[in-house]
């Protein structure tokens, strides 16, 4: 959990929340750690990893039709900002 909160630069309460509507959606399953039973695995159900495989053929049309409007080397800094932007909060 803590891992993944920071991988996601969220807090683990905010990420906890997140989580709750895939698991409703049966998109997403838990379970128990076989290392330590307090902490929580989790993972993508066979319905979450097709919608993920949707998700992905998005968002990198997205991020090609980014490129094709503002360049490459743009995207690329705009991207680097984001991304050091949402690690100082």
């Amino acid at each position: 959990m803590n891992e993944l909160a920071d991988a996601l630069v969220m807090d683990r309460t905010t990420l906890l929340r997140a989580l709750k509507p895939l698991q409703r959606a049966d998109l997403l399953v838990s379970r128990p750690s076989e290392d330590d039973v307090r902490r929580l695995v989790f993972s993508l159900s066979a319905a979450g990893a097709r919608r993920l495989k949707k998700a992905v053929t998005l968002w990198t049309k997205a991020q090609q039709e980014l490129e094709a409007s503002i360049g490459s080397s743009a995207a690329a800094r705009l991207r680097a900002e984001l991304i050091a932007l949402a690690r100082t909060n």
